[in-house]
């Protein structure tokens, strides 16, 4: 095997081949340095490959993988293969890169290196096979032909085995798995391993089967059924989905907030601090700090300096997904400022491009943002909410949750946890006008406004406008706190407003 440096025109190796066609193993190792120890041979490399501790896995074993993707292209990118882990400047210029080095690639495969084929094979046919029975509904548990008591265990059993894996642990590799949603699993003894169908292909198993079996899991074990709440499957089921949220795949992937693997973060490992910043920040399609490509000055920055950086940029590329998530706990920065304690509430899990936002949140280095956009008293907003209820033709829903400590804090506040989750969450409309109610009656009405954040556009027409929850003195908006969120349908209560109702505004959120 040959290490190629990259030449003028993306050309690589003695035949200067211009841009070929190559994969990408993601898998981790980085935890079980072994000094000295044995190490894959490499030619063309100016630098020394880092041994990995052979209790983990072995040269061996890594070359039975290598040979596996040469079996498809001549080309691969292998970290510990094309970046001298030793040389700072060119691994942060290699980190910056991470969204198009991932996206260029024409396969990518993820090395499951504890799990061999057979017990791989195993665990995986019964979650997809449960998932694909609970996807096609009514008696669930008659299709699989066993009650919920013998299919439970069972199923954690094989999650436990899959998400057991040390991949599933490691921050990098949860990046590197929703960049290629497509990138197919192997055994610890390089096997594929096969996705059952209806037909009599066998297709590769791959990341998106795997996160699309854990969301129709999860949602039939969060629904309200009787059969999953109750005892005695209550315990395995919530066991089910306190594995899954933790894995990072909650949700359909296409259509994910990166705010939800953003807070699945924090029970992944990293070997350093700063990595919890450039080791998810791809999924944003953001470069900051040392990792901005081509950086001419680089210095190691702190992490609050890096936090701070990333939210800033995040929320100058979007307010609206900057905002999408709410503190599970007191943030230790700035409210407007996302940390690694959060909540993706379930109304608030999609984003996608056709989000824009209508506001700007400016960071600047004091850690306060500078705040431009429209406003307007909730108390406005409430009494539409509370007009449009009334009718019988409102078919559309309104939406409110708060930041949990804000909760916590305030126990007049009116709150209804949903199943499982223990948000301060809303979904009828009956319930939302009594929380916001009873905001307004805890802070006062003078003391709540709603930034509007941005809307959720369809076939080029508004359908849900989203605001930001601020709490300021008695009419002076000058100085804020975000407290929460709220969504509306925007065509029946933005047109109802009047326009003197909705204020321009500028001022400081804390």
């Amino acid at each position: 095997m040959t290490s190629v440096e990259r030449q003028e025109g993306n050309a690589y190796g003695s035949k200067n081949e211009t841009e070929p066609d190559y994969s990408i193993l993601t898998y981790t190792w980085g935890r079980w340095p072994a000094p000295g120890g044995p190490h894959i041979q490499v030619s063309g490399t100016t630098w020394t490959i880092p041994a990995v501790d052979e209790s983990k896995f072995t040269v061996a074993s890594f070359h039975e993988v290598i040979n596996k993707m040469g079996e498809v292209h001549d080309f691969a990118w292998i970290d510990v293969v094309c970046i001298d882990q030793e040389n700072y400047e060119v691994k942060m210029d290699e980190i910056g890169k991470q969204v198009g080095i991932f996206a260029n690639a024409s396969r990518v495969y993820v090395w499951l290196w504890t799990l061999p084929i057979t017990r791989l094979q195993a665990a995986y046919d019964e979650i997809t096979r449960c998932s694909a029975s609970l996807q096609d509904n009514e008696d669930v548990w008659g299709k699989l032909r066993q009650p919920p008591g013998d299919v439970l265990p069972s199923l954690e059993a094989s999650i436990k085995t899959i998400l057991g894996d040390w991949w599933f642990s490691s921050l990098w590799t949860l990046q590197e798995g929703l960049l290629r949603q497509d990138a197919i699993l192997l055994s610890q003894d390089a096997g594929y391993v096969k996705h059952l169908t209806k037909s009599d292909e066998n297709p590769m198993a791959a990341i998106r089967y795997l996160a699309k079996s854990f969301s129709n899991l999860r949602a039939v074990l969060e629904s309200e059924d009787t059969r999953f709440t109750n005892a005695p499957y209550c315990a395995v089921g919530s066991s089910i989905i306190q594995y899954i949220h933790r894995s990072g795949y909650p949700t359909a992937l296409r259509t994910s907030n990166p705010n939800i693997q953003w807070a699945a973060a924090r029970f992944r490992t990293t070997t350093f601090q700063q990595d919890r910043i450039y080791g998810i920040m791809a999924l944003y399609n953001i470069q900051v700090g040392d990792a901005v490509p081509n950086a001419s000055i680089r210095k190691d920055r702190s992490f609050s300096e890096l936090e701070l950086e990333f939210a800033t940029a995040l929320n100058t590329k979007s307010p609206l997904l900057g905002q999408m998530f709410v503190h599970a706990a007191p943030p230790h920065a700035k409210t407007w400022q996302i940390s690694h304690d959060i909540i993706v509430p379930p109304e608030y899990s999609s984003y996608d491009k056709e989000q824009s936002s209508t506001c700007s949140i400016m960071g600047n280095p004091t850690g306060f943002a500078q705040v431009e956009g429209r406003v307007c008293c909730l108390k406005d907003l409430a009494r539409l909410w509370k007009e449009y209820s009334r009718q019988p033709w409102w078919s559309s829903h309104f939406n409110a949750v708060l930041d949990e400590y804000i909760i916590k804090s305030h126990p007049a506040i009116y709150n209804v946890p949903t199943y499982l989750s223990g948000l301060s969450s809303i979904h009828t409309k009956p319930n939302s006008i009594l929380l916001v109610d009873s905001i307004l009656k805890e802070f006062g009405e003078d003391t709540v406004s709603v930034l509007e954040l941005g809307a959720e556009t369809r076939r080029g027409r508004s359908y849900y406008l989203y605001g930001l929850l601020l709490l300021h003195a008695p009419q002076d908006r000058s100085r804020s706190k975000r407290i929460g969120l709220c969504k509306w349908p925007a065509e029946s209560l933005a047109q109802a407003l009047k326009p003197a109702e909705w204020v321009r505004h500028h001022g400081i959120l804390e």
